[in-house]
């Protein structure tokens, strides 16, 4: 009965209402409707761009850690060349300075195996290169999407903020 009594009431102001008023009461329940619809269409396009944000978050760090893996690869490799390129510099000088028979004639095999071995990081090298160009360039890809993916939100967060001024 309790409950009966508000319905009535409401019931009566309704009716007693002009068609006018009904028609200003039903425009603003359609607007509320509308900004409610919105709202949560702007929710549901934050959590997805959150989502999308946080999945692409993690693909740069393993983009990030691919570029810092081919870089010390790289850097192994150029080491390598290098220590290789001085043990020649130092048989060839030993060669020049020893008497030893023997050492003359084991020096030169060990100089001509170091030099190839030298020709064979060359291309190691010129591997790695590629794989660190390679990485970079999908990191650069990642972070423009993650870019994208902010400039969205930022775009959002515009649209919220005027929607909510308003």
């Amino acid at each position: 009965m309790k409950l009966l009594l508000p319905l009535l009431c409401f019931a009566a102001i309704v009716q007693a209402q002009t068609p006018t008023d009904s028609q200003l009461l039903l425009n603003e329940v359609r607007l509320l409707r509308q900004d409610l619809a919105a709202a949560s269409l702007s929710a549901q396009r934050t959590q997805i761009l959150l989502y999308r944000l946080q999945l692409e978050e993690s693909a740069m760090s393993r983009a990030t850690q691919r570029v810092d893996q081919a870089k010390a690869q790289l850097t192994g490799i150029q080491q390598r060349r290098a220590n290789q390129a001085n043990d020649v510099r130092g048989f060839e000088e030993e060669l020049t300075r020893t008497q030893d028979p023997a050492q003359k004639t084991r020096l030169p095999l060990m100089i001509t195996g170091l030099k190839k071995e030298i020709e064979d990081w060359a291309t190691y090298e010129q591997n790695a290169q590629a794989k660190v160009i390679e990485a970079e360039t999908q990191l650069r890809a990642e972070q423009a999407k993650r870019d994208g993916l902010e400039a969205a939100l930022d775009k959002l967060d515009k649209e919220l903020e005027t929607a909510a001024r308003r």
